[in-house]
């Protein structure tokens, strides 16, 4: 039997549990349909920390080392992201990079249109989950 401070300080766990979880889940994802600021470090930041997520079950310690625009033909732009993250288990350093394919002939309404993932980790990458990340990117 558990003792009422106890179960109120358990409850109170729970509370600060929960509350942290709704405050993450409701972090808006960056969208390039909208964003003045594609340029900027810290939206390049947030694309590739939403794409790892997508990717991986548990990454931590997500770094974005390098991130920039390159014109790939008529109206397109490839945005090449390279960084890390780390296993939450095995704490293991893995590579990546992303490379967002990206249409902008509106310059205004940019529009993904493929995202490519490979990182140094051998198990298997949740592909699947990256055209719904593309349909999020661009509301």
């Amino acid at each position: 039997m558990i003792s009422k401070p106890n179960r109120f300080a358990l409850v109170a766990l729970a509370v600060l549990c929960l509350a942290g979880t709704a405050a993450f889940a409701g972090e808006a994802l960056p969208s390039f349909k909208k964003a003045a600021d594609r340029e900027a470090k810290d939206f390049q930041e947030r694309v590739f920390t939403a794409v790892v997520q997508a990717a991986r079950t548990k990454p931590v310690a997500i770094r974005l080392d390098k991130g920039e625009y390159a014109d790939d033909g008529k109206e397109r732009k490839e945005l090449k992201l390279v960084g890390s993250y780390k296993g939450s288990v095995t704490r293991r350093k893995f590579d990546v990079t992303v490379v967002i394919r990206i249409d902008t002939s509106n310059d205004k309404e940019w529009k993904v249109l493929k995202i490519n993932y490979t990182d140094t980790n051998w198990l298997t990458v949740r592909e699947n989950r990256f055209s719904d990340l593309a349909k999020k990117f661009n509301q």
